[in-house]
């Protein structure tokens, strides 16, 4: 299984709310599991944890989730939309600097010009301004199957600790890998080294099943 943002937290409650049906995952840029006393006992800083912090370009998680609907008549027509989330490949740092063309940008902002599919992808924002679950994912324990760890060096959303944060977090760990010229965005902006890596990951883990 491989996860990052917000598919990171679901591949981690499968870990744990599947018992077995995971047997090996791949894990990059995203929110750690919340080992909290593990951290602790490690010297990791949990008022650090950047992922689950607002930063300088963090209001957009503000907006999304405690405002949707003010935000939502702001962003009145496709266009602006789409503006909203080209955002997020560049002047909101998510990306590496220049990863993305503007024609990759066209690509990746067109199923965000209808209103009612942006605003389904900003409810995980709101659950921290009060939306009700039914069950929140379970992240409170160490991860166990084999795991390869990446992070973007250049992510402004989820930071470096991160990467110290996975060390304690995971039990059974390659990496964390760290990849020079991404972000948060990893997967496409260093398709030449994750692709190939993971690849080689999961039929190493399936050689020996």
């Amino acid at each position: 299984m491989i996860g990052g943002d917000v598919g990171g937290v679901v591949a981690v409650d499968m870990v744990h709310r599947f018992e077995g049906f995971v047997d090996a995952l791949c894990f990059f840029d995203t929110v750690p599991p919340m080992v909290i006393d593990a951290y602790v006992a490690a010297g990791i800083d949990i008022g650090s944890i950047k992922a689950i912090a607002d930063g300088p370009t963090g209001d957009y998680r503000r907006r999304q989730g405690g405002e949707p609907d003010v935000l939502a008549a702001e962003l009145n027509s496709p266009a602006l939309r789409r503006a909203w989330v080209a955002a997020m490949y560049g002047p909101r740092l998510w990306a590496s600097p220049g990863t993305f063309s503007d024609a990759d940008i066209d690509f990746m902002t067109e199923p965000w010009a209808d209103e009612a599919r942006l605003r389904a992808g900003w409810a995980v924002y709101q659950l921290g301004y009060g939306r009700a679950a039914e069950e929140f994912p379970i992240l409170d324990r160490t991860v166990d199957v084999p795991t390869l760890l990446f992070y973007g060096a250049d992510d402004q959303v989820v930071g470096p600790d991160f990467i110290h944060c996975c060390e304690v977090a995971f039990t059974n760990r390659v990496g964390p890998l760290v990849l020079a010229g991404a972000g948060h965005f990893l997967q496409w902006e260093r398709a030449d080294i994750f692709n190939p890596t993971v690849s080689m990951f999961f039929h190493s883990i399936a050689s020996k099943v």
